[in-house]
């Protein structure tokens, strides 16, 4: 994107520590499958490192109205996850609270679909990551109890326990995606791209593609100003304004060609074996993802779906046969510790193709056998011998 282009973006759609985005809709209702149904469990020890690296990342969630002091008979466990650059987020543990809702059907879109809606002559591309997109979203007052966890740390010199909670959308709720992306879908439908550019959405991923340049970086400035109107935030460092070669889905898209990354593909390859039907269900949809990359994913894939079936045995590393090493190189990427061997049998390599087929030639094989069968006529015709 050009510096004059650049010039012309709201400052205040990028996000910055402390800065939250805020959609002005009405707050969102959370329901039970069974009113009055509580659930609870408590809190998992902290260590001493983890509190201290997760005491200013709420303390500034306080700040900004998203976190609140509560009383609730519902209560969930906080984790405190170091990122590389050093610094804690908290990571809350949901889930049974998300299997005691009453969720809406999900309308978040198939990542194939949306990948497949980008037409292959367009050529430039922005892509925007709205950062903590959830806790733009307000609830209802009765739907914060659901949200609430344990919160001790120090004050006054002494330590102090109490419950807090979400104001807003918190992640890690089942619902979270599917209600941010219909409430951002009504705020996407002021937006109206100038002819030949097309928008797609994904929860809170949004990609602009057309096949001029100019064009595309119009767009980009357009949306980026309506976002920030909007109140919501995007994460400038994340952000890929006008480029030919980008990073989307986990799939890398360059000239209307698609290609996996290669983050996606080591993180498979480290994937230990799976040894219960539950590690088995997730390493088929980690690299289902894949499958379009992958030739007759569905013919290789299918002993691993059947272990799956009831009448097979939970822990299945007895059922894998481990791999051998090849004393040949073929590639760098290194076979797992096990594969499952379905049977043994040896068989000459046949064409997947049954025909028709056309047999070529060289050039000099085929002018030699035409000569020879020419002369042949000739003398038949002369009557020489």
């Amino acid at each position: 994107m050009s510096e004059k282009a650049y010039a012309e973006i709201n400052p205040e759609v990028w996000a910055a520590p402390g800065k939250y985005g805020k959609l002005d809709i009405e707050p969102l209702q959370i329901t039970l499958k069974q009113p009055g149904q509580v659930v609870s469990k408590k809190q998992y020890p902290l260590s001493k490192e983890g509190k201290k690296g997760l005491q200013p990342v709420i303390e500034s969630l306080l700040k900004a109205g998203l976190l609140e002091p509560c009383m609730s008979p519902y209560n969930t466990p906080i984790l405190p996850v170091k990122k590389p650059d050093g610094t804690y987020t908290m990571v809350q543990d949901l889930r049974i609270i998300n299997e005691i809702v009453k969720a809406r059907h999900p309308t978040v879109p198939d990542p194939y679909t949306i990948l497949n809606q980008i037409p292959s002559s367009h050529q430039y591309y922005s892509v925007l990551d709205l950062k903590d997109s959830f806790w733009g979203c307000p609830i209802t007052e009765d739907s914060k109890q659901y949200f609430a966890f344990e919160w001790e740390h120090e004050e006054g010199g002494k330590m102090v326990k109490q419950q807090l909670t979400w104001a807003v959308l918190p992640q890690g709720y089942t619902e979270s995606p599917v209600l941010f992306g219909q409430a951002l879908q009504k705020i996407l439908r002021e937006f109206t791209p100038p002819s030949g550019v097309r928008l797609l959405q994904y929860v809170d991923d949004l990609l602009l593609s057309g096949e001029q340049e100019k064009v595309v970086e119009e767009a980009t400035v357009q949306l980026l100003n309506l976002l920030a109107k909007k109140g919501l935030r995007v994460s400038e460092k994340k952000a890929q304004l006008v480029e030919k070669k980008f990073k989307y889905l986990g799939h890398i898209l360059i000239g209307g060609l698609q290609c996996i990354d290669l983050e996606r593909i080591q993180g498979i390859l480290q994937v230990p074996l799976p040894k219960t039907k539950k590690e088995l269900r997730q390493f088929l949809g980690l690299v289902g993802y894949c499958r379009v990359w992958i030739e007759d994913f569905s013919v290789v894939a299918r002993p691993l779906y059947d272990l799956l079936t009831q009448d097979s045995p939970n822990v299945m590393e007895a059922q894998l046969a481990q791999t051998l090493p090849l004393d040949f190189a073929v590639h760098n990427i290194q076979p797992g510790d096990w594969v499952l061997v379905k049977e043994w049998k040896e068989a000459p390599l046949v064409a997947k193709w049954r025909g028709p087929f056309q047999v070529t030639y060289h050039t000099r094989v085929k002018v030699s056998e035409t000569l020879e069968i020419w002369t042949s006529q000739l003398e038949e015709k002369d009557g020489k011998p």
